[in-house]
């Protein structure tokens, strides 16, 4: 029987070489599934601050970014998807550290090496999937579902193990044996397909409704960038789209760690709001974005993030652990979604789409890095509440700035 890839009508490649992509989008999903349900249990067999776990996210998102910048090129110079198994090895050896015995700063080493290195897996995977899925950009979007069916199987086990007693470490290092093995077992079998190359011009994936993908690698210089930002009116996008991804980062610990420990909620209601979020969001990475499809990307940012600033409201102002996790999934369905729209909304109004999507794809993450120790600080000193009011903010500016945009256009349109 002959296994080789074979090639697709989209002129993708379709076979075993996109095996271990797939198994790292469910990794990456589950391993952020797990923190994200168990953060509460995890905060406090750890005994860190509000506004330590902000820092700490902070300080390894950063690292993280940086080292997956530098693993996108290294996808240019070897196989990517030698690489991905490789960096999954590496990354399982440090997840697995997870079951021993952590308590404070031990911990924090820990997770640095495992979350700074799930950053590098995200960009290895990626460029394995654009080799499969090159010519085909909306099954290479609805590829990266897989990253919300992880986080779904996660959500759910994790739920069930803690309302059965079981430590969240163990969940780390089941984690961390599967991926150990499967990784190991790709790397083992010498297989051709994974010294499939990744050709220098094909780019690696940021994926939007739209299907619009771009290289982090080959974006110009960023004072080029600045400069075309400038002159085409994108700095105050790129200023709020960095304030809404504080939202769109935080509301995963904070969100469920209010829910968790103000609320008292049990996990499994935890499990419960996670999971469902991540299966609409699946759904919509799986459809395209067609839920939007029918209107403008900025209309879709407004929608997006007023749900999400409605649903973190409501969590913050009620005290039933029910209505406040339906807020908290209202809340992040919406969210989900300011990110490839943004990106989307971008591509269409740049002339230089590589160099403008790069430099926002910075700002979120400086968003995302800079909003973890602000929210742990107001939490801890001022409450948890009003810690969600941050990010409530931050998706307000979001959908108020949206809103603005189309009345404005609207106008326009009517005057010309």
């Amino acid at each position: 029987m002959d296994d080789a890839p074979t090639k697709t009508e989209a002129g993708g490649t379709q076979g075993p070489v996109a095996r271990i992509a797939i198994f790292a989008f469910l990794a990456l999903g589950a391993f952020w599934g797990i923190w994200a349900v168990g953060i509460a249990d995890i905060r406090h067999d750890i005994g860190f601050s509000d506004t330590a776990l902000g820092f700490l996210l902070a300080i390894t998102q950063t690292t993280g970014a940086l080292a997956a910048a530098r693993f996108l090129r290294l996808t240019q110079q070897r196989p990517p998807a030698t690489v991905l198994a490789t960096t999954l090895v590496v990354w399982a050896s440090a997840m697995v550290l997870f079951g021993l015995p952590t308590s404070g700063w031990y911990f924090a080493l820990v997770f640095f090496a495992a979350g700074g290195l799930s950053a590098p897996v995200d960009s290895s995977m990626n460029a394995v999937a654009t080799i499969q899925f090159e010519g085909n950009a909306g099954g290479l979007l609805s590829f990266h579902a897989l990253y919300s069916a992880g986080c779904v199987i996660a959500a759910i086990a994790t739920g069930f193990a803690l309302e059965g007693s079981l430590s969240w470490r163990w969940l780390f290092f089941g984690l961390a044996l599967m991926i150990a093995f499967a990784s190991a077992i790709a790397l083992s079998r010498h297989d051709d397909r994974l010294s499939v190359s990744r050709p220098n011009a094909l780019p690696v994936a940021i994926p939007s409704p739209s299907g619009d993908y771009v290289d982090p690698a080959n974006h110009e210089r960023s004072a080029r960038a600045l400069s075309v930002i400038r002159r085409e009116g994108l700095l105050l996008p790129m200023i709020i789209f960095a304030v809404a991804e504080a939202a769109s980062g935080g509301i995963s610990t904070w969100g469920i760690l209010y829910l968790r420990d103000s609320l008292g909620a049990p996990a499994a209601i935890a499990a419960v709001s996670f999971g469902l979020s991540s299966a609409i969001a699946g759904m919509t990475r799986l459809l395209g974005g067609r839920a939007f499809g029918s209107r403008t990307p900025i209309a879709g940012v407004a929608i997006g993030a007023g749900l999400g600033a409605c649903g973190l409201l409501a969590e913050s102002l009620t005290h039933s652990t029910v209505l406040a996790a339906i807020g908290l999934t209202v809340g992040a369905i919406g969210l989900t979604v300011i990110w490839p729209l943004m990106m989307s909304d971008v591509g269409e109004r740049t002339s230089s789409p590589a160099t403008v999507i790069g430099a926002f794809t910075a700002a979120g993450y400086v968003g995302w890095v800079g909003g973890a120790p602000i929210i742990g600080a107001v939490t801890q000193h001022l409450g948890a509440d009003k810690g969600l009011w941050i990010l409530v903010a931050s998706a307000s500016i979001a959908s108020a700035y949206a809103l603005l945009r189309l009345r404005t256009e609207r106008s326009a349109s009517q005057q010309g």
